[in-house]
């Protein structure tokens, strides 16, 4: 009983001992994973930091992509400068200023990517592209009329005298006109042309006509307003006026508006068509730049989001490629979750439910109007919609609508707005900061992209 006893005793004693030995064992190596836990914290954060140190500069092989490029558009502006001097029409005009303008574009956005060395090139490169531009502006003031311009239809428009009675079809026009300094020309607009504001001043008292809708212009009206020059969009209607007004002598300009290189030949040709040439290249330029800061934003963004953007509900409407809105999601660095299909086509909501969009937009949408309907078509399944899981569903109303429907030089205002909805950190802020409805109300001014 002793010896069993004494047994007994040392079993014990070994598994106390044993359990000891595990106890610090674990003990250890709990200690040991804390203390490899934080190494890796620190060596996050030491990466972060380098990361944050190097940001902005390029690595040797950009470095040599962007040498490469400056001396590619330093050959491109010795030939612009030829072009100049054997310009002799405004079509020639037309096509340096879109050239300059494309340079000033990409010049900006290799800015970032230089080095200081490369920076004094890219400087004295910007000085020569900013004089090329002064001295297209100065050839076109010479180049007069009569001018010939190629409108979105593909035909020559023949334009005898600087026009003086201008009637606009589409509020992108009428924007347009206001930009490039026009806007005392007008004597009629369509019913929708609400910016800038003076224009529904202008209506109330008179000084412009209206001369119906976008899609139902009243060719009575237009006629009735004695215009020497009208100026519509790519749409069916407006081509309709076009053929009609040919046989009464009225020189019609048709716009192309499904991109934003769209946006930008059209602020050229309604520059050469009303004889404000000169500004119209200044508005290019100065929206090239916006761009090419957009453009360096989205070029830093490592993982794209999927966005769906959705103009109407039930059915569903969506902007797919060849839009307008299909470049500014895709300029701002979205995807756009429907660019396999063309125009705008109608999706049910297992489409959305499979194309799985990390963002949804709606245009004059009310967010819980859409949910409700997504709901009652997907139940559940609708939580499995990233957008709807997150919470990242936005309605854009207001005058911010109008600019997301609209290809004209505001452009420089609703990409940024997109591109701030879509990668909130670029701009110093998180999803929680953006309002459901964004608006003038809610967001009196539209983020700007850094210099």
């Amino acid at each position: 009983m002793d010896r069993a006893l004494a047994v007994a005793s040392a079993a014990l004693i070994i598994a106390l001992i044993g359990f000891g030995a595990i106890y610090a064992g674990i003990t250890s190596l709990k200690t040991q994973l804390e203390e490899a836990n934080n190494r890796i914290a620190n060596l996050q954060n030491e990466v972060k930091a380098l990361k944050e140190a190097s940001s902005g500069y390029a690595s040797t092989t950009q470095l040599e992509d962007v040498r490469s490029a400056l001396q590619e558009i330093s050959g491109d502006i010795k030939s612009i400068q030829s072009k100049i001097e054997k310009a002799a029409t405004q079509g020639d005009v037309q096509e340096i200023a879109l050239q300059v303008a494309s340079l000033q574009e990409r010049l900006a956005a290799l800015e970032k990517l230089a080095s200081e060395e490369l920076k004094g090139q890219i400087e004295e490169l910007t000085t020569r592209l900013d004089e090329l531009q002064a001295e297209v502006q100065e050839l076109s003031a010479r180049i007069k009329f009569p001018v010939v311009v190629t409108d979105a239809t593909g035909e020559q428009v023949f334009i005898a005298s600087e026009p003086e009675r201008i009637v606009s079809l589409a509020p992108a026009v009428t924007e347009t006109l206001y930009f490039i300094g026009a806007l005392d020309k007008l004597v009629g607009v369509d019913e929708y042309s609400n910016y800038p504001p003076v224009v529904a001043e202008m209506v109330e008292n008179g000084t412009i006509k209206t001369i119906g809708g976008f899609w139902n212009p009243s060719i009575e009206e237009i006629l009735s307003l004695e215009p020497d020059l009208v100026i519509g969009v790519d749409a069916p209607p407006h081509k309709q006026v076009k053929e009609v007004l040919r046989d009464y002598g009225i020189p019609v300009i048709i716009l192309p508006q499904n991109s934003i290189d769209d946006v930008k030949r059209s602020i050229i040709i309604t520059g050469m068509a009303t004889g404000n040439m000169e500004q119209a290249i200044d508005v290019l330029g100065k929206l090239s730049r916006t761009l090419a800061q957009v453009k360096t934003m989205a070029d830093s963004i490592d993982g794209k989001v999927k966005v769906a953007l959705i103009v109407w509900v039930n059915p569903i409407f969506v902007a797919g490629n060849d839009t307008f809105q299909n470049d500014i999601i895709e300029f701002a660095g979205g995807i756009n979750a429907f660019a396999n299909l063309t125009g705008w086509p109608v999706v049910s909501a297992e489409d959305l439910l499979a194309a799985k969009p990390d963002v949804i937009i709606l245009s004059r949408i009310n967010v819980t109007d859409f949910l409700n309907i997504l709901v009652g078509q997907l139940g559940d399944s609708a939580l499995e919609i990233p957008a709807v899981a997150n919470k990242r569903i936005y309605t854009i109303t207001g005058d911010y609508a109008d600019m997301l429907s609209r290809p004209s030089p505001r452009i420089a205002q609703i990409i940024p707005l997109i591109q701030y909805i879509l990668y909130p950190h670029l701009y110093g802020s998180t999803p929680g900061d953006i309002p459901q409805t964004i608006s003038p109300e809610t967001m009196p001014e539209t983020p700007q992209p850094q210099a």
